[in-house]
């Protein structure tokens, strides 16, 4: 559903609130965690969110929105560690992957990133 929210977006439209999208995955205070071979399209907002998660291993995934869609990060980390992100193809309208707030011993490797802003 995430064209129906991109529409109403204030980055698409200035005139339009500013709102908060949903998430579509969201992994809170998870510990030894494995995902992989998971397909996320069109999120309204971030695709998967991992927040205060420890000892995460998340590889073959694939994350698409257009390039012109707004906010819509790939992979989001926040108050995480150890988190390794493998093998996977995220190509969105935003950020392809976000770490913020406290995270760290984060390991991306062999991911195929873009339209969108990388990582940041």
């Amino acid at each position: 559903m995430g064209q129906e929210w991109w529409a109403r977006s204030c980055k698409i439209n200035a005139t339009n609130p500013c709102q908060h999208a949903p998430t579509a995955v969201t992994f809170h205070r998870s510990k030894h965690l494995t995902i992989h071979d998971l397909t996320l399209m069109n999120s309204q907002q971030m695709h998967m969110a991992f927040t205060t998660c420890s000892y995460v291993r998340a590889s073959r995934l694939k994350v698409v929105a257009p390039a012109e869609s707004p906010n819509t990060d790939g992979i989001h980390i926040s108050a995480s560690v150890s988190v390794v992100l493998e093998d996977s193809m995220i190509r969105t309208g935003d950020d392809c992957i976000s770490i913020v707030s406290n995270s760290s011993d984060i390991l991306v490797k062999n991911i195929v990133c873009g339209p969108g802003h990388g990582i940041r």
